[in-house]
């Protein structure tokens, strides 16, 4: 899955950040790592997303109440609109 957006590994490609790297030191800050590995949302992650590690891992039909449910997609969403702050 490719995620085009504000981090700085795709704002470096298009040549509007001098580095790839992260602020928590990772040294490069892609969709994966923001999502599941950055230790500044750890926390949230872990309350939100529990030990979620995939973007397949985020759908998993597993985590639904019935077939049909999407309420597990709140708690993805309550992520991001979280950690969305940190890359406007």
């Amino acid at each position: 899955m490719t995620i085009r957006g504000p981090r700085k590994s795709w704002l470096h490609h298009i040549g509007k950040a001098e580095e790839p790297n992260c602020s928590c030191g990772h040294t490069h800050q892609d969709g994966e790592h923001i999502t599941f590995n950055c230790p500044r949302f750890s926390t949230i992650r872990k309350k939100l997303l529990g030990s979620r590690k995939t973007w397949e891992e985020l759908d998993d039909p597993l985590w639904r109440k019935e077939e049909g449910d999407d309420s597990h997609w709140d708690a993805v969403e309550a992520f991001f609109y979280h950690i969305y702050p940190e890359f406007i």
